[in-house]
Protein backbone atom coordinates (compact mmCIF):
# COMPACT_ATOMS: atom_id res chain seq x y z
CA UNK A 1 0.00 0.00 0.00
CA UNK A 2 1.46 3.50 -0.94
CA UNK A 3 1.57 6.23 1.53
CA UNK A 4 -0.54 9.13 2.38
CA UNK A 5 0.25 11.89 -0.17
CA UNK A 6 2.08 13.92 2.30
CA UNK A 7 4.27 10.89 3.59
CA UNK A 8 7.23 11.80 0.56
CA UNK A 9 7.42 15.74 1.43
CA UNK A 10 10.10 17.13 4.07
CA UNK A 11 7.80 17.31 7.80
CA UNK A 12 6.95 20.12 9.05
CA UNK A 13 8.25 19.42 11.74
CA UNK A 14 12.19 18.55 12.84
CA UNK A 15 12.59 17.05 16.20
CA UNK A 16 16.34 17.98 15.53
CA UNK A 17 19.79 16.07 16.21
CA UNK A 18 19.38 13.53 19.12
CA UNK A 19 22.91 13.39 21.59
CA UNK A 20 23.26 12.07 25.32
CA UNK A 21 26.01 13.95 27.13
CA UNK A 22 27.66 11.83 30.05
CA UNK A 23 27.78 13.56 33.04
CA UNK A 24 28.52 11.88 36.61
CA UNK A 25 27.60 8.71 35.50
CA UNK A 26 25.16 6.98 33.43
CA UNK A 27 22.15 7.91 35.05
CA UNK A 28 22.72 11.55 34.48
CA UNK A 29 22.79 11.60 30.82
CA UNK A 30 21.76 15.16 29.55
CA UNK A 31 19.45 15.24 26.03
CA UNK A 32 20.15 18.47 23.57
CA UNK A 33 17.67 21.04 23.70
CA UNK A 34 17.17 20.99 19.95
CA UNK A 35 15.27 18.13 19.96
CA UNK A 36 12.16 19.94 21.60
CA UNK A 37 12.26 23.48 19.42
CA UNK A 38 9.17 22.50 17.35
CA UNK A 39 8.01 19.47 19.81
CA UNK A 40 4.27 21.24 20.14
CA UNK A 41 3.10 20.21 16.69
CA UNK A 42 4.48 17.23 17.47
CA UNK A 43 1.78 17.17 20.60
CA UNK A 44 -1.19 17.69 18.49
CA UNK A 45 -1.68 15.13 16.19
CA UNK A 46 -4.18 12.88 16.86
CA UNK A 47 -4.05 9.56 17.59
CA UNK A 48 -6.94 6.93 17.55
CA UNK A 49 -7.13 3.90 20.01
CA UNK A 50 -7.23 0.72 18.39
CA UNK A 51 -8.54 -2.38 20.06
CA UNK A 52 -6.88 -5.28 19.74
CA UNK A 53 -8.62 -7.36 21.82
CA UNK A 54 -11.13 -10.37 20.90
CA UNK A 55 -9.23 -11.68 18.19
CA UNK A 56 -10.75 -8.38 16.19
CA UNK A 57 -9.18 -4.96 15.54
CA UNK A 58 -11.59 -2.14 16.15
CA UNK A 59 -10.76 1.64 15.79
CA UNK A 60 -12.49 3.90 18.61
CA UNK A 61 -12.60 6.99 16.43
CA UNK A 62 -14.72 8.93 18.95
CA UNK A 63 -12.03 8.38 21.55
CA UNK A 64 -9.07 9.99 19.23
CA UNK A 65 -7.00 12.04 21.24
CA UNK A 66 -4.39 14.57 20.35
CA UNK A 67 -0.05 12.84 21.47
CA UNK A 68 0.16 14.70 24.24
CA UNK A 69 -2.38 13.92 26.38
CA UNK A 70 -2.68 10.68 25.24
CA UNK A 71 1.15 10.28 27.12
CA UNK A 72 -0.68 11.51 30.11
CA UNK A 73 -3.49 9.38 30.26
CA UNK A 74 -1.91 6.02 29.80
CA UNK A 75 0.85 6.86 32.19
CA UNK A 76 -1.84 7.59 34.85
CA UNK A 77 -3.02 3.94 34.27
CA UNK A 78 0.08 2.44 34.52
CA UNK A 79 1.30 4.80 37.52
CA UNK A 80 4.11 6.03 35.67
CA UNK A 81 6.18 9.20 35.21
CA UNK A 82 7.67 8.73 31.48
CA UNK A 83 6.03 7.36 28.33
CA UNK A 84 8.07 5.74 25.81
CA UNK A 85 5.88 5.38 22.03
CA UNK A 86 7.33 2.96 19.75
CA UNK A 87 6.56 4.06 16.08
CA UNK A 88 6.03 0.78 14.17
CA UNK A 89 6.86 0.51 11.01
CA UNK A 90 5.34 -2.58 10.18
CA UNK A 91 3.19 -4.74 12.60
CA UNK A 92 4.03 -8.00 10.06
CA UNK A 93 8.06 -7.22 10.37
CA UNK A 94 10.03 -9.83 12.49
CA UNK A 95 12.10 -6.60 12.79
CA UNK A 96 9.64 -4.73 14.67
CA UNK A 97 8.55 -7.54 16.50
CA UNK A 98 12.04 -8.27 17.62
CA UNK A 99 12.09 -4.74 18.79
CA UNK A 100 8.60 -4.99 20.68
CA UNK A 101 10.01 -7.66 22.28
CA UNK A 102 13.13 -5.58 23.23
CA UNK A 103 10.64 -3.14 24.51
CA UNK A 104 8.76 -4.68 26.74
CA UNK A 105 11.69 -6.08 28.65
CA UNK A 106 12.57 -2.66 29.39
CA UNK A 107 9.23 -1.90 30.49
CA UNK A 108 9.19 -4.43 32.88
CA UNK A 109 12.85 -3.70 33.99
CA UNK A 110 12.28 0.80 33.88
CA UNK A 111 8.65 1.22 34.81
CA UNK A 112 7.92 3.09 31.81
CA UNK A 113 4.13 3.32 30.48
CA UNK A 114 4.56 1.89 26.91
CA UNK A 115 2.62 2.79 23.78
CA UNK A 116 3.10 1.83 20.07
CA UNK A 117 1.95 4.13 17.58
CA UNK A 118 1.17 2.45 13.91
CA UNK A 119 0.58 3.56 10.66
CA UNK A 120 -2.81 1.74 9.27
CA UNK A 121 -5.37 -0.96 9.97
CA UNK A 122 -6.94 -3.67 7.70
CA UNK A 123 -4.47 -3.67 5.39
CA UNK A 124 -3.12 -7.04 7.28
CA UNK A 125 -5.25 -7.10 10.59
CA UNK A 126 -4.02 -10.84 11.34
CA UNK A 127 -0.36 -9.97 11.63
CA UNK A 128 -1.44 -6.77 13.82
CA UNK A 129 -3.26 -9.04 16.09
CA UNK A 130 -0.03 -11.71 16.39
CA UNK A 131 1.97 -8.56 17.22
CA UNK A 132 -0.64 -7.00 19.92
CA UNK A 133 -0.56 -10.49 21.61
CA UNK A 134 2.95 -12.22 20.80
CA UNK A 135 5.32 -9.66 20.83
CA UNK A 136 3.71 -6.23 22.37
CA UNK A 137 0.46 -5.79 24.09
CA UNK A 138 0.19 -2.69 25.40
CA UNK A 139 -1.72 0.31 24.20
CA UNK A 140 -2.26 0.68 19.98
CA UNK A 141 -3.20 3.66 18.29
CA UNK A 142 -3.31 4.85 14.18
CA UNK A 143 -1.80 7.77 13.33
CA UNK A 144 -3.67 7.95 10.10
CA UNK A 145 -2.21 10.30 8.84
CA UNK A 146 1.75 9.22 9.57
CA UNK A 147 2.18 12.78 11.02
CA UNK A 148 4.34 11.16 13.39
CA UNK A 149 6.32 9.22 11.33
CA UNK A 150 6.91 12.56 8.69
CA UNK A 151 8.13 14.14 11.84
CA UNK A 152 11.10 11.85 12.31
CA UNK A 153 11.80 12.70 8.86
CA UNK A 154 9.50 10.04 6.47
CA UNK A 155 12.77 8.17 6.26
CA UNK A 156 12.87 5.39 3.53
CA UNK A 157 13.85 1.77 3.90
CA UNK A 158 16.42 1.12 0.72
CA UNK A 159 15.58 -1.81 -1.08
CA UNK A 160 19.72 -2.72 -0.72
CA UNK A 161 19.19 -2.23 2.89
CA UNK A 162 16.02 -4.61 2.92
CA UNK A 163 18.19 -7.08 0.78
CA UNK A 164 21.08 -6.69 2.25
CA UNK A 165 20.01 -7.89 6.15
CA UNK A 166 17.85 -10.44 4.90
CA UNK A 167 20.53 -13.53 6.04
CA UNK A 168 21.03 -11.62 9.68
CA UNK A 169 17.71 -11.55 10.04
CA UNK A 170 16.60 -15.06 9.20
CA UNK A 171 19.25 -16.16 11.73
CA UNK A 172 17.54 -13.46 14.55
CA UNK A 173 14.36 -14.46 13.55
CA UNK A 174 14.92 -18.26 14.16
CA UNK A 175 16.84 -17.71 17.28
CA UNK A 176 14.43 -15.87 18.60
CA UNK A 177 10.89 -17.69 17.30
CA UNK A 178 9.60 -14.89 15.85
CA UNK A 179 7.41 -15.10 12.86
CA UNK A 180 8.22 -12.67 10.02
CA UNK A 181 5.45 -11.90 7.82
CA UNK A 182 6.97 -10.54 4.85
CA UNK A 183 4.51 -8.46 3.30
CA UNK A 184 0.95 -6.64 4.27
CA UNK A 185 0.88 -2.82 4.51
CA UNK A 186 3.59 -0.63 4.27
CA UNK A 187 7.31 -1.67 4.36
CA UNK A 188 9.24 1.37 3.67
CA UNK A 189 8.78 4.38 6.22
CA UNK A 190 10.57 3.68 8.83
CA UNK A 191 9.74 4.56 12.66
CA UNK A 192 11.65 4.76 15.92
CA UNK A 193 10.92 5.27 19.37
CA UNK A 194 9.94 8.90 21.75
CA UNK A 195 10.43 9.28 24.95
CA UNK A 196 8.24 11.63 26.56
CA UNK A 197 8.56 12.82 30.59
CA UNK A 198 5.66 13.24 33.07
CA UNK A 199 4.44 16.09 31.88
CA UNK A 200 4.24 14.93 28.31
CA UNK A 201 7.44 16.85 26.71
CA UNK A 202 9.77 14.98 24.22
CA UNK A 203 12.48 14.47 25.82
CA UNK A 204 14.17 12.00 23.16
CA UNK A 205 13.91 10.28 19.51
CA UNK A 206 15.57 6.99 18.37
CA UNK A 207 15.42 6.14 14.88
CA UNK A 208 14.68 2.75 13.60
CA UNK A 209 17.66 1.54 11.64
CA UNK A 210 16.78 -1.50 10.01
CA UNK A 211 18.02 -4.44 10.78
CA UNK A 212 19.94 -3.74 14.00
CA UNK A 213 18.65 -4.62 17.32
CA UNK A 214 17.82 -1.64 19.17
CA UNK A 215 20.31 -0.19 21.44
CA UNK A 216 18.58 -0.47 24.76
CA UNK A 217 21.44 0.49 27.33
CA UNK A 218 21.20 4.04 25.16
CA UNK A 219 16.86 4.00 25.55
CA UNK A 220 17.37 3.00 29.36
CA UNK A 221 20.22 6.53 29.84
CA UNK A 222 17.41 8.00 27.67
CA UNK A 223 14.46 7.44 30.20
CA UNK A 224 16.83 7.98 33.56
CA UNK A 225 17.44 11.05 32.15
CA UNK A 226 13.73 12.27 30.84
CA UNK A 227 12.58 11.57 35.36
CA UNK A 228 15.56 14.27 35.58
CA UNK A 229 14.23 18.25 35.14
CA UNK A 230 14.75 19.17 31.95
CA UNK A 231 17.37 21.72 30.92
Amino acid sequence: MESPSNANKPSSINLGNTSLKEKNGPSNLILKESLRLQAPKLYKIPLIPVNCSFDIVTERTTNTIPLKPMTGQERRVVQSDVTVLFAVRRPGCGSCRFHGRQLTELAKQENICLVGAIKETGVDDPSLLEFYQDYFKFPIYKDEKWNIYNAMGGRKLSVRKLLGNANKLRKRFRKNAIKNVPFGGDIWTQGGVLIFDKQGELRYCYYEDFGDELNIEELRAAVQAARLPAL
